[in-house]
């Protein structure tokens, strides 16, 4: 299962590449087809983190939901505060994005709760991967059965965007809250 901001395309990449068999990446698939599926989950505040940074990276890979927000901290502070002037704004794009039923509904596929890849899956076995554990597993799995295989990004953010896609402490609490 793809779920977005959470590592499923590093996942998807290095899984075809070892196994040569063709997978779709679709973050609106959330039914295992199978007996069990992988899913990869990750810290709400990061996965968000993780959308503005790809948002702000890659500006014309699909409809930038998120990044009509200067930063991730101002999409935070507009979501917490019903008297910022974006708070209708933000409110609207977390509510859109958590009924979020197809690619073209609003909504941001880094907002869409992870919690529902399983709901749908309750009588499968899901092999569920932190991203951290996911970094550190592949590292030992990839240095061991391919020498020099290793996750990296294609392309590396500038400070610029790192620093407009990071939450601060209390944000990142309130965005965990939400989840």
């Amino acid at each position: 299962l793809s779920v977005a901001g959470t590592g499923s395309t590093f996942l998807w990449k290095n899984y075809q590449l070892l196994t040569d068999q063709k997978l779709p990446h679709d973050h609106m698939i959330t039914d295992v087809s199978a007996e069990c599926g992988i899913i990869t989950i990750r810290d709400p505040a990061e996965r968000l983190e993780s959308g503005f940074l790809y948002e702000f990276m890659y500006p014309r890979h699909g409809r930038a939901r998120l990044t009509k927000f200067k930063s991730a901290s101002n999409f935070a502070n507009a979501l917490l505060d019903t008297n910022n002037n974006d708070h209708r704004k933000a409110r609207y794009l977390f509510r859109a994005s958590v009924h979020k039923s197809s690619p073209g509904d609003s909504g941001s596929f880094f907002l869409y709760p992870q919690s529902r890849y399983f709901d749908r899956n309750v009588n499968k076995t899901m092999h569920v991967f932190c991203t951290r554990c996911l970094t550190e597993q592949w590292s030992t799995f990839s240095h061991q059965a391919m020498a020099g295989m290793h996750m990296q990004r294609s392309k590396e953010a500038s400070s610029e965007v790192k620093t407009k896609s990071k939450l601060g402490a209390n944000q990142s609490e309130f965005i965990r809250t939400l989840f």
